[in-house]
């Protein structure tokens, strides 16, 4: 029982078992993560706790998380049930999709350190400053980050 992959060799069987096994569980990872990350973006939206730059990359977060979920769920799917072969190389627009969507949330991790950083050591000014520059800066330099590759 053996496969060709997207290159031409032959797979054996185990292997393709694994890979099948892995694709599936990926997959039903993404269905519980929907609505839970909708939730979340939802409490986050909501709150008035919560400092408005911080609010900025928390929903941020929440929405570079759905956009990786998406390519790469149609990706599953296609290469599942449609080509039947798992290992299908992904189109080049669902590869950048995917590759987008992760570059932006590790971006955005690190401006979540660096908001945090800001907030301790300016504690005194911190609450009273209600501006969008600082999201407006963070965002416009992770979208010059991304296409200057």
């Amino acid at each position: 029982m053996a496969e060709a992959s997207s290159n031409g060799t032959e797979i054996n069987g185990p292997a393709i078992f694994a890979a099948y096994a892995m694709a599936f569980l990926e997959l039903g990872t993404f269905i519980p993560t929907i609505p839970i990350v909708a939730f979340c973006a939802s409490i986050v939206y909501k709150t008035s706790i919560l400092h408005r730059n911080l609010k900025g990359i928390l929903l941020a977060q929440l929405f570079g998380i759905m956009m990786n979920l998406w390519p790469r769920a149609f990706m599953l799917i296609t290469q599942i049930f449609v080509a039947k072969n798992i290992f299908l190389l992904p189109p080049n627009f669902i590869s950048g999709a995917s590759t987008a969507a992760l570059t932006f949330n590790n971006m955005a991790g690190h401006v979540l350190i660096v908001e945090r950083i800001y907030a301790t050591v300016y504690v005194d000014t911190y609450e009273r400053y209600r501006s969008w520059a600082f999201t407006a800066l963070w965002l416009s330099i992770t979208v010059k980050y991304y296409f200057s590759f």
